[in-house]
């Protein structure tokens, strides 16, 4: 209920102060003024939407009752989806992709992978200067799709690095941020629920790579024994 109450607070506050913006202003804003604030509780709305789709998702898999709906994907649409659903903070940031344009379809549930790199992104978009790019590297490994998700951001404490990926353990440097330590675990679940694999290391050069390993063969239809 904590975790529930904390990811809605957000966009809800957003949503809220938008509408009471554009109710009370009694014509005073412009048309561009008012487009903004119209704009603002869309996107928050559409996240609020997402958050509650994940929920129920989680929630599913806590159960043993989530069954993945694979389809053959491409990995360039997935990644255009995640930013495009983060909207203007990553629209602000420059993302660079090395991804072939001969990579082929890999199965996957659309709904779980791209809520994993709308989580991915925007931790790394959080967590590293405005200046320093963001990289998104795909290629194809031994049969199976391996993508990278590159920051120069603070990186993680050596300490901290076999944790990152367990529910409600957040590291001990990570500024203002107020999460609560749910996003990395439920990627994790996620992939695993493809039979893949998601690990964290940090950048030589400074900040995090995050590695995603999805193997081509279908994945199982149901995950008893998977848990957050």
């Amino acid at each position: 209920l904590s975790a529930i109450s904390h990811d809605v607070s957000a966009p809800l506050a957003a949503i809220t102060a938008s509408l009471s913006g554009l109710l009370t202003s009694d014509g005073a804003l412009d048309q561009a003024a008012e487009r903004q604030l119209l704009e603002t509780a869309n996107t928050e709305a559409r996240r609020l939407h997402r958050l509650v789709k994940i929920r129920r998702s989680v929630t599913r898999l806590e159960t043993g009752v989530l069954t993945v709906k694979t389809e053959p994907h491409e990995l360039l649409d997935l990644v255009s989806a995640a930013l495009e659903e983060l909207g203007t903070s990553a629209g602000q940031r420059r993302v660079s992709f090395d991804i072939p344009e001969d990579l082929p379809l890999v199965p996957m549930d659309i709904g779980l992978i791209t809520h994993v790199f709308i989580n991915l992104f925007s931790n790394a978009l959080k967590y590293s200067p405005p200046d320093q790019p963001v990289e998104v590297r795909g290629r194809i490994i031994d049969d199976q799709l391996e993508v990278l998700v590159v920051d120069r951001g603070i990186g993680v404490l050596p300490e901290d690095l076999g944790r990152v990926f367990d529910k409600f353990y957040r590291v001990a440097d990570v500024g203002s941020s107020n999460g609560l330590g749910l996003g990395l675990a439920i990627c994790k679940a996620f992939i695993e629920a493809h039979d893949g694999r998601i690990t964290l290391e940090n950048n030589p050069m400074g900040g995090t790579i995050v590695r995603v390993v999805i193997p081509f063969r279908e994945a199982a239809t149901s995950w008893e024994n998977l848990k957050l």
